[in-house]
């Protein structure tokens, strides 16, 4: 069944530098990145969506075996970390 709220548009994320989507097994937890635009390009490929759609999509469709054996996927943004900014060790 899929997830009602679709999550703000793949478009959104490509003003954030570096970001592309997290994909999270629901079964193990194993996490799998994948550039933005590659998942943008596939989903235009087979026709189930485009830059418009939400960032929880790509997980909900995806039918790719996890090295567990599930194929239940979610999808996030997996943003790049930027020193300083998010925990990284700052300069002295």
């Amino acid at each position: 069944m899929r997830d009602q709220d679709p999550g703000i548009p793949l478009s959104h994320y490509r003003s954030h530098r570096g970001c592309g989507v997290h994909f999270i097994c629901l079964t193990c937890s194993r996490q799998i990145a994948a550039p933005l635009e590659a998942v943008i390009s596939r989903l235009e490929r087979k026709g189930l969506g485009d830059a418009s759609t939400g960032i929880k999509v790509p997980g909900q469709l995806s039918r790719r075996p996890c090295s567990c054996g599930s194929v239940r996927w979610e999808s996030r943004p997996a943003f790049a970390a930027i020193p300083d900014q998010m925990g990284g060790i700052p300069r002295s």
